[in-house]
């Protein structure tokens, strides 16, 4: 077998996939499709694709190729607009014209600034996603522009697709969000919004779990208002921590995570791009 990925352990690749992989089920609430790629589709699911694909004909619409292959790209946008299919043609569109606009990034003040540890990858959870982490502390030091913190997240997301994640077995990331050292009125609101609205509207169905260390009581006080507000599976997602990590721990082995994170593996102090990934 040709090996594609020098990132990846090669035990991924004789995992067995079982269906709470391939979905997120909520008691009550249905399931969420997580991986899409190799694996069948629900009769439901098939039936609105080609529903939506009669509707873009109805439209006098076309996409490029990539858009409706066998990475069902497509898929991801219904769901994530609730298939409803005016939203999915407009935020489709938007994405094909955001993708012509910002990608590749092929700049090398962005991979020299992937190498501080602002936004970096490290470690894999139990069933080998990506763990992607976020210095806010490094974050507000650097007093960057929330466009160049956006090209930052860009260029290693692509990274990420292209290097990390696997089709068919591990096709989302854990996000850990670490607010060490970082007071209330210093958190940088506008730059974490650009990047996780970049990561909704961009980069469908990938963020599967995050975490959000050492955060703030008033913090999570707004959280407790705000997740009133949201979807069931988007509340899923989200776990608001203090200093105690098991949440953190249940879903990433601490083989798999810095000693500043209560790991067992040693801080990275440079040189944070490429990524510096654990052995199992």
């Amino acid at each position: 077998m040709e090996f594609m990925y020098p990132h990846v352990p090669p035990a991924v690749f004789s995992m067995e996939v079982k269906d709470s992989d391939i979905f997120i089920t909520l008691e009550g609430k249905g399931s969420q499709r997580v991986i899409f790629t190799g694996v069948p589709l629900t009769a439901e699911e098939e039936n609105h694709l080609e529903a939506f694909r009669q509707y873009v004909k109805e439209a006098k619409k076309t996409f490029p190729e990539w858009v409706d292959d066998k990475d069902r790209l497509v898929l991801r946008f219904l769901q994530g607009n609730n298939f409803n299919y005016e939203k999915t043609l407009k935020s489709l569109e938007e994405h094909i014209e955001w993708r012509i606009n910002n990608l590749p990034i092929e700049s090398e003040e962005i991979e020299e600034l992937a190498k501080k540890g602002i936004i970096y990858f490290f470690g894999r959870d139990k069933r080998y996603r990506p763990v992607m982490h976020i210095s806010v502390k490094k974050m507000v030091d650097a007093n960057l522009p929330n466009e160049i913190l956006s090209q930052l997240a860009v260029f290693l997301l692509e990274f990420a697709l292209k290097n990390l994640l696997i089709a068919g077995k591990a096709e989302t990331l854990v996000v850990v969000v670490d607010l060490t050292d970082v007071g209330t009125i210093s958190i940088p609101v506008s730059a974490l919004k650009t990047i996780g609205q970049m990561l909704q509207n961009n980069y469908r169905a990938r963020l599967y779990k995050q975490y959000l260390l050492n955060t703030p009581f008033l913090v999570k006080g707004v959280w407790a208002i705000a997740k009133g507000f949201l979807e069931d599976f988007t509340v899923a997602k989200f776990n608001i921590l203090g200093s105690d990590y098991s949440l953190l721990y249940d879903q990433v082995d601490k083989g798999q995570l810095e000693k500043k994170l209560g790991g067992t593996c040693d801080d990275i102090e440079e040189d944070f791009f490429p990524p510096q990934m654990p052995s199992e």
